[in-house]
């Protein structure tokens, strides 16, 4: 099933460029060798993977092609799973999913499945020389994916939990009443940004 993968989001905000002071150009980084004393050109450079007992593996740079995983140009479906079963925290980039210019009718077959049966799909998918887990999920008549985190990457920290704090009825039934006091129908439209933040590039 030849598929399309789109942006489905992105922040908004203002970039700042850095400049030289005295003349206002834009300055560029550099990658410097401090054994040799000098700048060295990216075609010098050599990628390190460090991995146990102190051991050091190298290759070229560009030449990622070579340990390609087989998910490189295919993304393989590992299961399907309730959609209601995979906790967001795991959730990391939004991509539309879209159906290539060939063989639409799998996508739209897969589509309506998963619309149907409230099931949502697991799988594999490299992007930019990664192997990523992805969370499939039907959205508007075509389907949306997510990156995910790993398991391991989900940080546990131990302050965090429910506090060691005794509720009165009372207090609890006022919490209620303002939560049904504010209670509303969804509307992504009514989330506005408040202010631009700034970053610096």
């Amino acid at each position: 099933m030849p598929v399309r993968l789109f942006s489905g989001a992105r922040s908004s905000g203002i970039s700042f460029n850095m400049l030289h002071r005295p003349d206002l150009q834009r300055v560029k980084q550099q990658y410097y060798c401090p054994a040799d004393n000098r700048v060295v050109e990216r075609s010098e450079n050599r990628q390190r993977l460090r991995i146990p007992e102190r051991r050091v593996c190298c290759h070229r740079a560009g030449r990622n092609q070579e340990i390609e995983p087989r998910t490189a140009k295919t993304m393989e479906i590992l299961e399907f799973v309730k959609e209601s079963d995979v906790d967001p925290v795991l959730f990391r980039v939004v991509l539309l999913h879209g159906a290539g210019r060939s063989r639409r009718r799998p996508y739209a077959l897969l589509t309506k499945a998963l619309e149907e049966s409230e099931y949502v799909a697991i799988a594999k998918l490299t992007m930019h020389n990664r192997e990523y887990t992805v969370f499939l999920r039907p959205h508007s008549g075509g389907m949306m994916l997510h990156t995910m985190y790993y398991a391991e990457e989900v940080r546990q920290v131990e302050e965090f939990g429910a506090p060691e704090v005794e509720l009165k009825d009372a207090e609890v039934k006022v919490a209620h009443q303002l939560i049904e006091a504010l209670a509303t129908d969804w509307d992504p439209e009514n989330i506005t940004i408040p202010s631009r933040k700034i970053s610096r590039s």
